[in-house]
C-alpha cells in the first residue's frame, strides 16, 4: 500500500483532476462522488519537501515519510464544507503529502494518502479530487444470551419393602419327668422275664404228657 501510495508522488496529476485560476494562489481538495458530497472530513496536510530536491526514486523515501506523520502535527488542517471542500491558502512551493479522514465512526469512505506538488505545471492554484472507497465494515455477530436450563425434576424413589424380621421362637422349655435310660438289655427270641431257661424243657415235657393223660382219659370214657 505504501509503495503504491508513493507511486502517485509522479501520477497525482494524472488521478485527480486539477485546474488554474488567475488570481491568488491555493491548494483545494474536493471530496465528490457523482452528486454525493462529503462534509465533516478532516484535511490534514504536510509539508514533505522542496520541488527540486526530490529524488529520482521517491518511493523509500515517501514511505518513511508517512510513517513520521504519525507523530508529526501536520502544517495545514481543514474540514470539509457542505460542498465537500477544503482550501489551504498561502502555500510554500513543494511537495506536500494530503491525508482524508472521516470525523464519523465508523467512516463513510475511505481515502488513500496522496501527495501533490505545489505549483502543479507553473499553476498556483491546484484542485485535487481524489477518490474514495466504501470500507468493509465487518459486522460481528450479536452475542446469544446465554439462558439457563430449566431444572429437571428429580422423582422420588419407589420405595423398598424390606422382609418383615421374622419374631425370635423362644426355646421350647425343658421337660422336667426326663427318662433315665436303664441298663442295655441284649435282643433274644424270649422276653426277658428274670427267670432260668433250664425249666422251660421240663414245663414243656410236662405240658406234653398232660395232654395225653387227657386224650387217654376222654377215650376210656367213651368205650365204658
Amino acid at each position: 500500500m505504501k509503495k503504491g501510495m508513493a507511486i502517485m508522488i509522479i501520477l497525482i496529476c494524472l488521478c485527480a483532476p486539477f485546474s488554474a485560476y488567475a488570481n491568488s494562489g491555493w491548494l483545494s481538495v474536493e471530496l465528490k462522488n457523482g452528486e454525493m458530497l462529503f462534509d465533516s472530513f478532516t484535511i490534514n496536510v504536510w509539508y514533505v519537501t522542496a520541488l527540486s530536491d526530490i529524488p529520482e526514486n521517491p518511493s523509500a523515501f515517501i514511505d518513511s515519510y508517512i510513517i513520521q506523520t504519525e507523530t508529526i502535527m501536520p502544517e495545514y488542517t481543514a474540514i470539509t464544507t457542505t460542498e465537500g471542500t477544503a482550501r489551504f491558502d498561502d502555500l510554500t512551493e513543494g511537495l506536500y503529502l494530503v491525508s482524508i479522514r472521516d470525523k464519523i465512526n465508523p467512516p463513510r469512505y475511505i481515502f488513500t494518502p496522496f501527495v501533490v506538488p505545489y505549483p502543479y505545471n507553473g499553476n498556483y492554484f491546484v484542485t485535487a479530487v481524489p477518490k474514495g472507497v466504501l470500507p468493509v465494515h465487518i459486522i460481528e455477530p450479536e452475542p446469544v444470551p446465554l439462558t439457563e436450563p430449566e431444572p429437571v425434576p428429580l422423582s422420588e424413589p419407589e420405595p423398598v419393602l424390606l422382609p418383615e424380621p421374622e419374631p425370635a421362637s423362644e426355646p421350647a422349655p425343658e421337660n422336667p419327668y426326663k427318662e433315665i435310660p436303664g441298663p442295655k438289655v441284649p435282643k433274644t427270641d424270649l422276653p426277658h422275664t428274670g427267670q432260668l431257661r433250664w425249666p422251660i424243657p421240663c414245663l414243656a415235657l410236662s405240658g406234653v404228657f398232660l395232654i395225653i393223660s387227657g386224650c387217654a382219659l376222654r377215650q376210656k370214657r367213651r368205650r365204658a
